[in-house]
Formats: C-alpha cells, sequence, structure tokens
C-alpha cells in the first residue's frame, strides 16, 4: 500500500518547513526530530523511485497529532530529482529569470496555439520517436512556410 504525505496543504508541518540533511540522508522535522529514510517505491506515475522517509519518534512527540493523523507517524516523499527541482525554483526567483519566463509567452506559446488550432494537430499520427520528430519538422515547416507566404503576399518579403 503506498504511503502518501499527510498534509499536502503548506502549515507548520509542512514538507517545506522540515530540512533535508543530505549527509545523513533525513528529514529534521520544525521540532528537532529526525524522519530516516525506510524505504523507496515506484512514484506513483512508474517513471522513476522515490524514497520515503518516517519519523522515528513519532510515539513520544508532543505535536504528534497535529503533525500527522497517520498511526505511525509522519511520512515525506522525496524524489529522485527533487535537488534539481529546487536549484530550478531557486533560479526562477530572481526577477530577472521571472521577466524572461513572463515573455515566453509572447514569444513561442502563440506558435504552439496557432499549430494547435488553427492547423489542427492536437495528436501525433505516428509511433516512435524518430518518426514523432519527422512529424513535428513537417508541422513546424509548414508553419514557417505559411508565415513566409503571408510576408510575401504583403510585400514585406521579396524572393528572387
Amino acid at each position: 500500500m503506498p504511503v502518501k504525505e499527510a498534509t499536502s496543504t503548506p502549515g507548520p508541518f509542512h514538507k517545506s518547513c522540515s530540512t533535508y540533511d543530505e549527509a545523513r540522508d533525513e528529514y529534521i522535522c520544525p521540532l528537532g526530530g529526525s524522519l530516516s529514510y525506510w524505504w523507496s517505491r515506484p512514484n506513483p506515475h512508474g517513471k522513476y523511485r522515490v524514497g520515503v522517509y518516517r519519523c522515528c519518534s513519532y510515539r513520544d512527540c508532543p505535536e504528534r497529532w497535529q503533525c500527522s493523523p497517520q498511526k505511525k507517524g509522519r511520512c515525506i516523499v522525496r524524489g529522485e530529482h527533487e535537488l534539481a527541482v529546487a536549484r530550478q525554483r531557486e533560479k526562477q526567483r530572481s526577477a530577472e529569470k521571472q521577466r524572461v519566463l513572463r515573455s515566453r509567452k509572447a514569444i513561442v506559446e502563440i506558435v504552439f496555439a496557432q499549430i494547435k488550432e488553427q492547423m489542427v494537430f492536437r495528436r501525433f499520427t505516428v509511433r516512435h520517436l524518430e518518426n514523432m520528430r519527422t512529424q513535428w519538422s513537417l508541422m513546424c515547416t509548414a508553419f514557417n512556410l505559411k508565415k513566409l507566404y503571408r510576408f510575401w503576399l504583403e510585400d514585406r518579403i521579396v524572393f528572387g
């Protein structure tokens, strides 16, 4: 039976309030208790493994029931890519990165929307990665030719 985190909303005992000690491979809860590595399992989508950390001192914890309603104490689930995700979130906190991310919707998202809506490309009709790359290249070529044709009609571009 899969073990889930007890609280999914931020609160005083949320996973983000705990600190991960990489040297000892355990989480330290806000009250100073430790959540040691218990076992690993596939994530719900089965694409990678996650580690499950369980509280060692849940019987003696004065805040046990505020921390977790589970009988065996608090569990925290840590994905194998969690360190990379944390680094990326830290990068995205800067004002410059947020400006760049906001400009993305004006640069590339419009193109994807036009390919989906106007060219009615909602799914690949082929199998295997190489065939999908070929189909995507054809869609991008068609989009670019359509754009060039429009510029040519408006005399914004001259061939020859």
